[in-house]
Parts: C-alpha cells; sequence; structure tokens
C-alpha cells in the first residue's frame, strides 16, 4: 500500500495533513453534513489507522492530540455522527491502542510505564469512558437510537420500518450500521484481551466497568444481525472474555446461538476456480 511507504508520508507530511483534516471534524452550529463529506470524514480516519504502524505518524497523532477530537465529538457523540464516521473512529483508536501493547512488549521493563500511560490518557482523557461504546450497539440505548437516525437522514435504509419504529437486530441489514458493531467488537476486544495481564490496571479497570455494563448480553444479542462480518468479531471479543465473566445464562444463550446459528461451507473447485456457498441451519 502506497499510504504505508515510510518515504512518502514523510517527504510529502501525510501524517500531518490527515491530522488537521480529523481535527476539524467539529461541525459549524447548526450545519448538517452531507453525504460526501461524511464518507471523506471517514475515508480519512481510516487512512490515518493505516498510517498509524509507521512511527512518525503514530508519534503525530499525539503530537497532534487528534485523539481528542474523535473522542470527545465522535465517541461521546456531541453532536451525533453518522455511524460510518463512529466506526472508523473505532478503527483508529483500536490500531493505535493495539500499537502501544506492540511497543510495551518490545520494551524493556523500565520502558513499559511509557506506553501504559499512554493507554490510561487515551482511555481516561481522550475518550474518558471506553465502557460508553456499549452503548453504541445497544438497541435500547439512547445513542443507538441516535445513529440509526443518522441512517435515515441521510437517506439509509435497514435500520427502521415504514412507521419508523427501530428494526430488531435481527432484521437490522443495513451496511453502516453493520460496519460500527464489528468496530466496536474489536475495541471492547482488545481491552478485554488486555484485562488479562494484571500489569495493566487501566484495561482491567476498563474490562471491569464492560462487564458491569453487561458486555456480554449486549455483544450476544448482536448474534442475530444478519451479518457473518459481525457474528466473528462479536465471537471473537466473547473468546477474549474472562470465563469468570460470564454468567449461567450468557452462556446458555451462546449455546443457543450457536445451536441455530448459519453454516456457511465454502466449496472451493480447483479445477476452474469457482466458489460455490451452501448456507443451512446447523441443529
Amino acid at each position: 500500500m502506497e499510504l504505508c511507504n515510510p518515504k512518502i508520508v514523510s517527504s510529502k507530511g501525510l501524517h500531518f495533513m490527515l491530522c488537521d483534516e480529523i481535527k476539524k471534524l467539529k461541525p459549524a452550529p447548526g450545519e448538517n453534513w452531507h453525504m460526501e463529506k461524511i464518507c471523506v470524514c471517514s475515508e480519512l480516519l481510516r487512512c490515518l489507522a493505516a498510517v498509524s504502524r509507521l512511527d512518525i505518524a503514530f508519534e503525530a497523532i499525539f503530537k497532534e492530540k487528534v485523539l481528542s477530537s474523535v473522542g470527545k465529538y465522535v465517541i461521546k457523540q456531541q453532536p451525533p455522527m453518522h455511524p460510518m464516521i463512529v466506526a472508523s473512529s473505532l478503527k483508529l483508536l483500536t490500531s493505535v491502542l493495539q500499537r502501544l501493547r506492540e511497543k510495551r512488549r518490545a520494551s524493556s521493563s523500565d520502558g513499559r510505564s511509557e506506553w501504559l500511560e499512554r493507554q490510561k490518557n487515551i482511555s481516561r482523557k481522550y475518550v474518558e469512558d471506553p465502557a460508553r461504546v456499549l452503548n453504541l450497539i445497544d438497541d435500547r440505548n439512547v445513542l443507538y437510537s441516535r445513529l440509526c437516525d443518522q441512517v435515515v437522514r441521510h437517506r439509509g435504509f435497514g435500520v427502521k420500518n415504514e412507521d419508523g419504529a427501530l428494526l430488531e437486530l435481527k432484521d437490522m441489514d443495513n451496511p453502516d450500521m453493520q460496519d460500527l458493531f464489528v468496530e466496536v467488537a474489536k475495541f471492547v476486544q482488545f481491552y478485554s484481551l488486555s484485562a488479562q495481564d494484571p500489569q495493566n490496571e487501566d484495561a482491567v479497570r476498563v474490562a471491569e466497568k464492560m462487564d458491569n455494563q453487561n458486555r456480554e448480553a449486549i455483544l450476544l444479542k448482536c448474534l442475530s444481525i444478519p451479518s457473518y462480518d459481525v457474528r466473528l468479531a462479536v465471537t471473537s471479543c466473547l473468546t477474549h472474555v474472562g470465563c469468570e465473566q460470564l454468567q449461567h445464562e450468557e452462556i446458555n444463550t451462546l449455546l443457543m446461538h450457536v445451536r441455530i446459528c448459519v453454516c456457511v461451507c465454502v466449496c472451493v473447485d480447483s479445477s476452474n476456480s469457482q466458489t460455490f456457498i451452501f448456507t443451512g441451519t446447523q441443529h
């Protein structure tokens, strides 16, 4: 990928350009974003998430304080944003958090505290309350309703019926909302996995708060969404939740979804390179 070429990023200052543009996410008072601007902002965030693998771009993200804009105006939904932007913002945050974890593991014992401190700043300063992201995919929460309103406002489909009532999750087939569910699951998974390290006190604190906010119950409901990507992300997330945090009824619910889930079998005919997909209900 050309954007991940260190020479291009360094010579053109792409990382600084991306940071500058993202910091402009705050809409003017009363401004209604058109779909083109939403798409541009979303792609800028995803682009920055991609180049964050490079040290020069990674450091620029913190130097330019771009995460402050992402946390305040997107994650906390002040003002309400389109799910496309929220999903891309979560992708950026997760990418940065994963990069911090990698740097911590590669550091000597004396240098690990720096990376933990940066993670704590993201959790407490920029996002303030990472557990809040669960509200974005909880169909009983007002934040979820606001996201669906944003979809309808921009002529989206698959979130409300003809009477204007929210669809049940099993009928929710809007691709932007489904992408949001995927990114929320990956964000939650980071903290659940990191909390397995008792020295990562920030991750332990966040994971415990997510658990208190019915993390597993909310995620389990998402398994009914008609999207393989969502189900895969949610299942992967649940596998990193400590067994001691799973309640008996939650385990039964998970087993129920496993029994009724749709099996997708992909058979590849090597002779003509054709792929045949068969679906069926597992009993």
